[in-house]
């Protein structure tokens, strides 16, 4: 019987059926050993004809003996099919998993089907999985989820039931036109730092307004900071003026800097400096304290006894102890200089 394809015609006796070995290797200058892509195989023929070790070239993936799924390396002990090419090459052209099946039972087996009740048995639920020797995975269910790794501790979920989509990793990074996004661990150690960065650019081009806000472990024991900047771009670098930044501190404390802070939508009543009016008081009670006027008779003395009295008592009571003064809110008399950005 002849096999043919593309034009070209290949005797029976060529098909092998087997078992893949263990892949060769070489060992480089330096004493370390390396494969080579070349593969032993060991199998059969037609009326039994024994190939007990032929070097043979893969040109599939495998299938994982145990019934995973599929691997981007060859597993040693994988049933496969193999042709021998022009002077004894062989070349592995694919790979099956044995069908298993309980002899004691008489029920019909549907390979890959994941109602059937010998699927563990034939090792096809119906998953795909694929694995390199980096780690990296990729598991598609029979289920309709999707979940892809690329090592420890890194992987994206797809997950049909809820529809939920779930990442993971130490640092993870997104980016759209007008948008960025950085999270995840900045410094390693006994006392690992962690940081997100979200940026959003009015627009897209050598200059825009860029709204970025910070979170986590930042500068001066900040852990929240939001930015406004007018930005230009040149190559690589990023120049530019910051036009509002307010920021949170592990204290609690906030300060907000700006050229204009407003209140209230149509605010337009200025607010009063504490420590310059407590100065207006003070020199405002000393004049009061020592007022003299004109009278018919000549000047007058000063205020009566009762009248300096509650003069002093409300410097003390309300200047000089600070009362007057709010602990909480603080502000300046203008705004502060631009602060530039250079990234």
């Amino acid at each position: 019987m002849l096999f043919s394809g593309r034009g070209v015609e290949l005797n029976e006796n060529k098909i092998l059926i087997g078992i893949l070995g263990e892949e060769k290797t070489y060992v480089d200058g330096n004493g370390d050993k390396h494969g080579h892509g070349v593969y032993y195989f060991s199998g059969y023929g037609p009326e039994g004809t024994v190939f007990p070790k032929l070097d043979a070239i893969i040109l599939t993936p495998d299938a994982a003996v145990d019934g995973t799924g599929f691997h981007g390396k060859p597993v040693e002990g994988s049933h496969c099919v193999a042709v021998l090419g022009p002077g004894g090459t062989c070349y592995v052209i694919g790979f099956h998993l044995p069908i298993k099946y309980d002899k004691n039972l008489k029920k019909k087996i549907t390979i890959g089907d994941a109602s059937d009740e010998f699927g563990k048995l034939n090792n096809s639920p119906g998953d795909k999985v694929w694995f390199t020797e980096g780690g990296a995975r990729l598991r598609i269910l029979r289920g309709g989820s999707v979940l892809i790794g690329g090592g420890p501790g890194v992987g994206t979920s797809w997950l049909k039931e809820g529809n939920v989509m779930t990442s993971v990793a130490q640092t993870i990074t997104e980016g759209a036109d007008g948008f960025k996004r950085s999270i995840g661990k900045i410094k390693s150690g006994s006392e690992p730092e962690t940081m997100g960065v979200e940026q959003y650019f009015d627009k897209t081009g050598p200059s825009s307004t860029r709204t970025q806000l910070k979170y986590g472990h930042l500068a001066n024991d900040g852990r929240r900071e939001l930015t406004v900047s007018v930005l230009a771009t040149t190559g690589p670098k990023v120049a530019g003026t910051i036009k509002f930044r307010e920021t949170h501190y592990d204290d609690g404390s906030w300060v907000g800097e700006g050229s204009k802070f407003q209140f209230g939508k149509d605010a337009d009543e200025n607010a009063l400096l504490g420590k310059v009016v407590v100065d207006m008081l003070k020199k405002l009670i000393g004049i009061i304290k020592d007022l003299k006027v004109n009278t018919a008779w000549g000047p007058s003395g000063p205020p009566v006894a009762l009248a300096i009295k509650d003069l002093t008592e409300l410097q003390s009571n309300f200047i000089d102890n600070s009362k007057i003064l709010s602990d909480y809110i603080f502000l300046s008399k203008k705004a502060g200089e631009p602060v530039p950005v250079n990234e």
